[in-house]
């Protein structure tokens, strides 16, 4: 949670299968402006109903803004800077592929890129304003 005083457990294990456990105080960033701004009402949460995994997240991939995912409370647990366009898929290897800008002042969206939820880039794929088609072909990649 934003602005919060997150407690987070590890458990080690050596080789030979002796555990340590630790926990840490991690104190994360208040919302940026745009997502504290942006009208999130959660009326009913009977997550029995929601058929959500213990950990799994809601993507609202807003047309030609920031993208970011919500867990069953409505809290936001992660969240995109760059601008994205219409394109978020969730990849077989846990990355997920967004389609933004090279630069924000670019007039086109121009860049593919497979990330991950932590913001680490494994492949970016670069478009100039003369391309044609659809990246159909790409994602076929995958």
């Amino acid at each position: 949670m934003a602005g919060y005083d997150n407690s987070v457990e590890v458990t080690m294990t050596d080789q030979s299968g002796n555990q340590q456990t630790k926990t840490f105080k991690i104190k994360t960033a208040n919302l940026p402006k745009w997502i504290r701004s942006f009208p999130i009402k959660v009326t009913v949460k009977d997550k029995a109903k929601m058929n959500l995994a213990s950990k799994e997240l809601t993507v609202l991939n807003r047309t030609t803004k920031q993208t970011f995912a919500v867990d069953g409370d409505g809290e936001v647990c992660w969240y995109y800077l760059r601008w994205n366009e219409h394109i978020f898929e969730q990849l077989n290897n846990g990355h997920i592929l967004l389609f933004n800008k090279i630069k924000s002042s670019d007039e086109k969206y121009n860049m593919l890129v497979e990330t991950d939820y932590l913001g680490r880039v494994y492949r970016e794929f670069s478009f100039d304003k003369t391309l044609g088609g659809s990246y159909a072909e790409l994602l076929a990649y995958y």
